[in-house]
């Protein structure tokens, strides 16, 4: 363990762990005043993709690459409280640091910029200005397409050595574009819940597909909780210039990839409408989802820990609770199931067909 100190700043970094012949890690811990935080970095010369692990890097590049930029993140972020070049007039020393910690971590890497800004956000010692909050949210959201991932990833291989290591980087960080994004609009909206609106209709998906070359599928689901708290906050009337049941049916005459199904059937089920316009929503579901392919690789992340089927469970469930029969519902969702699980599997990992079979009789019982 490595630390380094000065009168405003101290950080510590690990030694450097072999978790593969392709990966090293190290971690390091900030405190800048009021602020404190764990980051993590994964040395990756090249690049880790949704096939899993990296190519190794030379001996010589791991030696001089690992301590270098953890220190310079210590040393620039840390330095800051020592040298503000716009002071806040007749502020705290504690805002004064604040200050020129958000000047400094301006200039970060998108995914360093939000893991600090929310730090900053987080802690109850700091109180940041309307303005200032604003500012830096804003800041956030925007850096964010210029992350090194766009989404988080569901392992659906077995082909990936280290998933702890591919968990922790994309998904316990939560450090991935869209993650950020969202994050973003989630810390808005308390506040200032039309600037939210407004973020969030800059959000963009992508229809990323994959196969058994892949091993990993793209997350979006974190789009579809934030669009949940989007629309059932009361003080957004309008998003994309339309009525929230208006949107919410555009979202799900949209629906095109399978990483969608659940996250959406989530979201219908989590909103209060009357029987008629559950019934628009649930004639534009059945008819998307009868619509939708799907890769043996994109069905295993689907599925992933029984979701999908869950998922239209909790559909199927409120449909019947606001008076709208379920029976469409169910009817889609086993063409779906029939058309896509075909005797081609992907050669790693595949869903049990049984299994799926039983869940899926198990829904028909239950209505």
């Amino acid at each position: 363990m490595s630390t380094f100190q000065s009168d405003s700043y101290t950080c510590s970094i690990s030694a450097p762990e072999a978790t593969s012949s392709s990966q090293m890690t190290a971690l390091h811990r900030c405190r800048f005043g009021v602020i404190e935080g764990w980051f993590l970095l994964v040395l990756e010369p090249s690049r880790m993709n949704r096939n899993g692990p990296l190519t190794r890097p030379g001996k010589e590049m791991l030696k001089s690459s690992f301590v270098l930029p953890l220190l310079l993140l210590c040393a620039t972020v840390g330095s800051a409280q020592k040298s503000a070049p716009n002071p806040t007039v007749n502020s705290t020393p504690a805002q004064k640091q604040i200050d020129v910690l958000l000047d400094r971590i301006s200039s970060l890497p998108p995914e360093y910029k939000a893991d600090l800004g929310f730090t900053i956000l987080n802690a109850d010692a700091v109180s940041l200005p309307p303005a200032q909050r604003r500012s830096l949210l804003d800041d956030i959201f925007h850096s964010a397409t210029r992350s090194h991932y766009p989404y988080g990833l569901t392992q659906a291989s077995a082909q990936i050595q280290h998933p702890d290591i591919v968990a922790g980087l994309l998904g316990n960080s939560k450090l991935d574009a869209l993650e950020i994004q969202t994050r973003t609009i989630e810390r808005a909206l308390p506040h200032t819940p039309q600037f939210a609106g407004q973020l969030f209709e800059e959000m963009k998906l992508k229809e990323d597909r994959a196969s058994c070359s892949d091993a990993n599928v793209e997350d979006v689901s974190p789009f579809y909780l934030t669009a949940a708290k989007i629309i059932e906050d009361r003080r957004i009337t309008t998003v994309f210039g339309e009525d929230k049941e208006s949107y919410l049916a555009s979202l799900v005459a949209n629906m095109k990839i399978p990483a969608e199904i659940a996250p959406l059937a989530e979201l219908i089920a989590s909103v209060p409408l009357p029987t008629d316009q559950m019934s628009q929503i649930e004639g534009a579901f059945d008819s998307a989802l009868n619509k939708i392919t799907a890769s043996d690789r994109e069905m295993t992340a689907a599925e992933d820990d029984g979701n999908l089927a869950h998922a239209i469970d909790l559909l199927s469930s409120k449909f019947t609770q606001t008076g709208v029969s379920p029976g469409r519902l169910l009817a889609a969702y086993r063409g779906f199931l029939v058309r896509n699980l075909t005797p081609e599997s992907c050669s790693d990992r595949s869903l049990d067909r049984a299994t799926i079979a039983l869940s899926f009789n198990a829904l028909l019982i239950s209505v």
